[in-house]
């Protein structure tokens, strides 16, 4: 199974090149045959933080952050989502994207295919399987993946970026009752043996990169602990055995949405393969999507876990993490406004010497005005305050304020 991700990346190579001209044809003429594209173009001028991004190895919880705060311009990520279609109820999402930050230039994120059976009844069913992200995050339901309503992502949809994803099959089922739906969905995904890891040795972060499926994420070195890893894998397999999630959502035609998940990838936590090690995770997360008064929209998630390594002969580590979000946005004519405050925490629970917990809050203010159709501006402040004990080992102290001022071109197509 640990090869999985791997083949889907080099079918897509494969296939790529004579996909684009056939299925334009096949569009154009309404077949049922075919496929659909779609793209983003992400081009970013931030005023990065002073404290070094855990990108390059840091302590610092946004996607730049340097010595130096001079303005820097980027290429943020260019993204290609194909759509294909093999027959009425067959289809596929495939998202590639294009990001100096990854390990590869172009690299897949999402890959898989879905069946969705024509339903004359009020009964609805999907079936899909691939390589795809957890239904956990209500910001995330933009393009390739992105945020609507800011540049940077909540803390707890960061981490589900980072290391939630696996590769395996998803059912839901979705039945409209009333004015109401209500679907229930459950998986089993292998490739997520890893997550956790990123959240005990550098703790919540709040950015917009998304990692590609063989990506390695850095992650900071407390001077006390000199012998751990520098990197950790993203979609590792350690013990063969996967893991699960279930989810439940109701929704109503006024726009408001109630989402629960439970979360476990199983992993056995003495498990290794080669350098990297199996953490057992597991949580629940809770979201809710509420329209308020004057067109404004209210959205709120929390997730609670905890994830736990065993090292035989030598120690348990464990820590439990906790995150919220209250989220506002308003939208009028060709503009937005979004206003966003964070809540996190780690708490290392084990009896190493070393103290991993951390806590910290964050708050968020963007606003997007659209040029055309397709093409937007972005502007965003963010503040992020935050203590983590093994920081003050590498740095002069063990609590830090992250500003970092973004401004962002979007064009989609």
């Amino acid at each position: 199974m640990a090869c999985i991700k791997n083949w889907v990346r080099h079918l897509i190579w494969l296939v790529l090149p004579g996909m684009l001209p056939v299925g334009a044809a096949m569009s154009a003429e309404e077949s049922k045959w075919g496929f659909d594209y779609a793209g983003l173009l992400d081009l970013r001028l931030a005023k990065p933080s002073r404290e070094t991004s855990w990108l390059e190895g840091g302590f610092g919880k946004v996607r730049y952050g340097a010595d130096s705060s001079d303005p820097t311009f980027r290429f943020s990520e260019t993204s290609l989502i194909l759509m294909p279609r093999y027959g009425w109820d067959l289809s596929g999402y495939f998202h590639l994207k294009a990001d100096s930050d990854q390990d590869q230039l172009v690299d897949l994120i999402e890959g898989y295919v879905s069946y969705k059976p024509v339903s004359t009844t009020e009964n609805r069913y999907r079936l899909r399987a691939g390589i795809f992200y957890p239904p956990i995050s209500l910001e995330n339901t933009a393009i390739a993946w992105t945020s609507p309503y800011s540049i940077t992502t909540s803390a707890i949809n960061t981490w589900v970026g980072e290391e939630t994803r696996g590769y395996g099959i998803e059912g839901s089922w979705q039945r409209e009752v009333g004015e109401n739906k209500i679907s229930l969905t459950g998986a089993v995904l292998w490739g997520t043996d890893k997550a956790g890891t990123v959240l005990y040795r550098r703790g919540w972060a709040l950015h917009d990169y998304r990692p590609a499926i063989n990506d390695d994420l850095p992650v900071p070195l407390p001077a006390s602990a000199p012998y751990l890893a520098t990197t950790s894998r993203s979609m590792v397999e350690t013990d063969h055995r996967p893991g699960y999630y279930l989810s439940f959502e109701w929704k109503d035609l006024d726009g408001k949405q109630l989402r629960l998940m439970y979360y476990d990838n199983q992993t056995d936590p003495s498990s290794v393969n080669g350098a990297e090690n199996g953490w057992l995770t597991r949580f629940v997360s809770a979201g809710l999507q509420l329209p308020l008064a004057y067109d404004i929209e209210l959205i709120s998630q929390y997730m609670n876990g905890y994830t736990l390594l065993d090292v035989p002969g030598f120690a348990e580590l464990k820590t439990d993490f906790d995150s919220a979000f209250v989220l506002l946005t308003k939208k009028w004519e060709k503009y937005r406004l979004t206003g966003r405050v964070d809540w996190f925490e780690v708490e290392d629970v084990d009896h190493v010497a070393s103290d991993f917990s951390e806590d910290g809050w964050s708050t968020m203010l963007a606003g997007c005005r659209d040029i055309f159709k397709s093409q937007s501006l972005w502007l965003e402040l963010l503040y992020i305050s935050s203590r983590r004990p093994t920081r003050a080992t590498a740095t002069e102290g063990d609590r830090w304020d992250d500003v970092i001022l973004q401004a962002s071109y979007r064009l989609e197509f």
